[in-house]
């Protein structure tokens, strides 16, 4: 069976499982998200960039990934999403690329509330949240730091 999606507009999105493939982010690609995105599950390198691929998810306001392996293919995948308030990254997986490096420099994010948990930090990551205007809360929960190694 063959199924084409050409216009889906969806509130929030929750895709919790052992592993996403790369097809079955193509296929989310193809969803104009409006409000949430859940993500919970292992994927390959270049996952994020195939999902906001097609600017479908740019008006995302709350973002959680969970067990994600991010990657260089995913260098400033949330350039255009500068509507996200709440974002929670949770046990990554960083592969010679830093969170600070998922967003564009010059942009001004709408990020107000922050979570991290159980992944590395850079002081680029630092200086990234240091310079969000609009952040009210920050948490932080077993972050391990390559700063102060």
């Amino acid at each position: 069976m063959k199924i084409n999606i050409r216009h889906l507009e969806l509130l929030e999105i929750f895709f919790h499982k052992e592993k996403i493939e790369m097809s079955e982010m193509k296929l989310l690609s193809n969803i104009q998200l409006k409000e949430s995105l859940y993500l919970c599950a292992k994927c390959d390198t270049g996952s994020l960039q195939c999902l906001f691929s097609k600017n479908n998810y740019s008006q995302v306001k709350k973002l959680s990934l969970t067990q994600f392996v991010i990657g260089e293919e995913d260098v400033q995948v949330f350039k255009n999403s500068l509507n996200l308030e709440n974002i929670k990254f949770s046990n990554l997986a960083l592969e010679q690329i830093y969170i600070s490096d998922l967003f564009c420099n010059g942009e001004d994010y709408n990020i107000k509330y922050i979570y991290f948990s159980n992944f590395c930090i850079s002081e680029s990551d630092l200086k990234f949240i240091s310079k969000l205007k609009k952040t009210q809360k920050i948490i932080v929960n077993s972050l391990f730091s390559s700063i102060f190694n």
